[in-house]
């Protein structure tokens, strides 16, 4: 990833966990990072539920849930339940919390485990495993449920042209029989835009080469043309009654601030910085900065 990114929120629980690294440049422009989780379930094979981490970045909300749904090849109906009742419960406990999170948010990502898989067993499916994507959208069981509108309205994802990530023998890239459960899509990442930000998925796929597990990793590559929505023009820069200026780069051929001395030093004397509506981010050869008085 390199030492342009920074580690900005983690939140994890048993085994679900959610890193959220942001480029050093656009660190200064998030806010409002939120952090929950929600289990549903502790069973012999782990953590059921899911984590959530939310902010704004610029003037875009991103939402990311991470969740481990109910395994097994019958258990449909209770993954779909459980899927609707992590986004229903994960509230940030904030005015609006009642509110789904995928509704607040502008871009949204649920990602995870999702448990879901093709309607076929090992022995039926093992010989045409090569196939496998092509088979999705007749056998997978989630892709199922969407098309008929039952689980995530208004989401999407990328077509499928990876192998099937579960069940892999941990330390090789070939499929394990376990109970005849047929080799499947479980672990999936879905994509909600309720904004008007272009968005695009530039890439799914699964990474073979890391193993250690039963599951292969998913990834996505999507870009999201984030801009700010308060943008800084030469009237509101005029206009000493607008509080909130915005983002924008504007050359100036020289810069005088001029600021109440009355009202600020006793600020800086206190905080030692200056205050958040006072902050700054500019190159010039020189600036002059005076007080005034009333």
């Amino acid at each position: 990833m390199g030492n342009e990114y920074e580690r900005v929120e983690y939140v994890g629980k048993g085994e679900i966990f959610l890193v959220v690294f942001v480029n050093k440049y656009d660190c200064r422009f998030m806010r409002d990072s939120k952090k929950n989780y929600i289990i549903k379930d502790l069973l012999g094979y782990g953590w059921k539920g899911g984590v959530m981490i939310q902010f704004t970045l610029y003037d875009t909300i991103f939402s990311f849930v991470n969740c481990h749904l109910e395994s097994g090849q019958n258990a449909v109906e209770k993954r779909a339940v459980m899927a609707a009742g992590i986004l229903s419960e994960i509230g940030l406990f904030s005015e609006r919390e009642q509110i789904e999170p995928d509704a607040i948010a502008d871009i949204n990502f649920f990602m995870g485990d999702l448990n879901f898989r093709l309607n076929r067993s090992y022995s039926e499916h093992i010989g045409q495993i090569q196939h496998s994507a092509s088979l999705v959208y007749k056998l997978d069981q989630l892709n199922l449920l969407r098309s008929q509108y039952r689980v995530f309205p208004e989401y999407e994802e990328n077509e499928i042209v990876f192998m099937p990530t579960y069940k892999r023998e941990r330390h090789t890239n070939n499929y394990t029989n376990k109970k005849e459960q047929c080799p499947s899509y479980t672990d999936r990442i879905l994509v909600k835009n309720n904004s008007s930000c272009p968005l695009t998925i530039r890439q799914y796929g699964a990474r073979e080469e890391y193993w250690g597990s039963d599951h292969r990793p998913v990834f996505t590559h999507t870009s999201v043309v984030s801009q700010p929505q308060h943008l800084i023009n030469p009237v509101t820069l005029l206009d000493s009654n607008t509080a909130i200026q915005g983002f924008s780069q504007i050359k100036f051929e020289y810069c005088l601030v001029e600021f109440d001395q009355a009202r600020l030093l006793p600020i800086l004397t206190e905080k030692y910085r200056f205050p958040l509506f006072f902050q700054l981010n500019f190159r010039a050869d020189w600036l002059l900065v005076k007080p005034f008085s009333n």
